[in-house]
């Protein structure tokens, strides 16, 4: 690389709206990735979206990304580097539709709660790796919001929805949990959860150990009303081992949920509070299709009446 006309990187960004995912390099002059704001133009640099890009034998100085792009109008940087906790909260505070949190390797542990919410053209991205781990004091990272896309993220405390609606959760893993993996919870709709795995729940409370819950039970209603947290899908996910109760457990009150192409192993079910199924639903109107599973300790799917 010669160095001539500032060419001192792998990539220059001056566009607008790139993806930029999953190079790597060696030997840059300065730095990987450069994104300008172009002064004269007044453009440049905006909504690009740069993922898990390595850089090695960078320049003094240099750095994977550097963004010299200003605030654009309507919106603000796309890309948030988080690498301690102190930062991931600042970030969930300061977040805005479009931008992207990415999770530096490590491990992170506090109270981490999203209620900023997205939009449905730019949604807010939550990324990792899976050495990016989130725990939490109640829940891994607690969703009050909508429009997210939570992906590439390790937990071992657990994801709660909560009144969440148009959500992705993707290509997590989810494990090591005192109770439920990932509940949707409190009228949270039309969330998708995807291409994820998860094993290892209920080790403190073997009964509500469920993998996947959907609404509450009615006992858990408030004021009489049923948790309407409906048209949640649940596809393409491996769940188990050692989920000490249902794999899936759908509540009453909700419906018109997709449980599709999901594999069960029910190794490790504890039996507790008649969990003895990989599904149970209680909900109404659900799909449930193409999937399969082994180990239950009695029915694969029991439906019932509440």
């Amino acid at each position: 690389m010669s160095g001539e006309n500032y060419a001192d990187s792998w990539i220059d960004v001056k566009g607008e709206g790139y993806t930029i995912e999953d190079n790597e390099g060696n030997h840059s002059l300065l730095d990987g990735i450069q994104l300008h704001y172009v002064e004269k133009a007044k453009v440049g640099g905006c909504e690009n979206k740069i993922i898990h890009d390595k850089c090695a034998g960078l320049g003094k100085g240099g750095k994977c990304v550097n963004d010299s792009s200003k605030v654009c109008e309507g919106s603000k940087k796309n890309i948030i580097n988080v690498s301690t906790d102190k930062e991931f909260l600042a970030a969930l505070k300061d977040v805005s539709p479009g931008d992207t949190i990415e999770l530096a390797d490590g491990k992170y542990h506090n109270k981490f709660i999203a209620n900023i919410s997205g939009t449905e053209g730019k949604p807010i991205t939550l990324t990792g790796s899976k050495k990016a781990v989130v725990s939490g004091y109640n829940y891994g990272f607690w969703l009050q919001a909508n429009y997210w896309i939570v992906k590439v993220v390790d937990s071992n405390k657990g994801i709660m929805l909560d009144g969440a609606n148009h959500n992705i959760l993707e290509d997590l893993e989810v494990h090591d949990i005192k109770q439920e993996g990932i509940h949707f919870r409190l009228n949270s709709a039309d969330n998708i959860l995807q291409k994820s795995y998860i094993h290892d729940t209920g080790l403190g409370s073997p009964g509500f150990g469920e993998g996947v819950y959907i609404g509450s039970a009615v006992s858990n209603w408030e004021g009489g009303k049923p948790d309407k947290s409906d048209r949640n899908q649940v596809l393409n996910n491996r769940i188990g081992p050692n989920v000490a109760a249902e794999e899936i457990d759908i509540k009453e009150g909700s419906c018109c949920g997709i449980i599709k192409n999901n594999v069960f192993d029910g190794t490790g079910m504890s039996g507790e509070n008649y969990a003895d199924s990989w599904i149970d639903v209680k909900g109404e109107n659900y799909t449930i299709e193409d999937n399969e599973g082994n180990h239950s300790l009695l029915d694969g799917i029991q439906v019932r009446h509440t």
